[in-house]
Formats: C-alpha cells, structure tokens, sequence
C-alpha cells in the first residue's frame, strides 16, 4: 500500500526534531514500524546520556556477574571432562551433536526421556 508522501515527511521531521523512536513515530502516524523504519533508517537519533551513571554501573556489574558465572562453568568443564570423556554415552553425545545441533538434540533428548519414564 502507498502512502501519502506527506507521512514519510512528517514522520522524517518527528524523528530529526523530537527525536522520536520508530516505535513512537508508528504509533503517532499510525503506521506499521516496518514502514517507518524503511522512511527514517537513514536518519539516527543520538543516544547520548541515555543511561545515567547508575544503569551504567548496574550494567558493569551484571556483565562480571556473568564473565564469573562463565568462568566458573569453564573451569568445571575442564574438570569434569576426563570422567566424562570415559563415558561411551558422552562421546556419542558430543559427535551426535556437533552433527545435528542444538535443536535436533533437544527434540531427541526430549523423546528418550519419555520413553525411559514409561
């Protein structure tokens, strides 16, 4: 569907002027995001001050929280693997894995479990 070229311009000054957001400019115009993010992709709102010095140092923190939580599967891993490694049923694992992918596993592990249940 066509719209008026007046829409496209006016949502491209909305978002020059007050810095509005695709979401803002679609619901202000009534319009879908996808239409206005193909009218205004070009023009970029600045993000500067956007997170205050306490977002910041909450985001600092949950970014160590993980790098630790990582780290600490990491190391387990290592740990764990010669015992693991030894287990016929891990290595058919790790090769039926790294041949069909996460998904296709998932969806296998999900019907063995049922199966043993029965």
């Amino acid at each position: 569907m066509a719209h008026p070229a007046y829409l496209r311009e006016k949502a491209r000054s909305m978002r020059t002027a007050r810095q509005f957001t695709i979401d803002e400019l679609a619901e202000r115009l009534a319009l879908s995001r996808s239409t206005v993010y193909y009218w205004v992709r070009d023009l970029p709102i600045s993000r500067a001050g956007r997170a205050n010095a306490g977002q910041r140092r909450g985001n600092r923190a949950m970014q160590r929280k993980y790098r630790l939580l990582r780290e600490a599967a990491y190391k387990d891993g290592l740990q764990s693997f010669d015992r693991l490694a030894a287990e016929p049923g891990f290595r058919d694992f790790v090769c039926l894995y790294k041949r069909r992918g996460p998904s296709e596993i998932a969806i296998a592990l999900l019907f063995a479990t049922r199966i043993w249940r029965c």
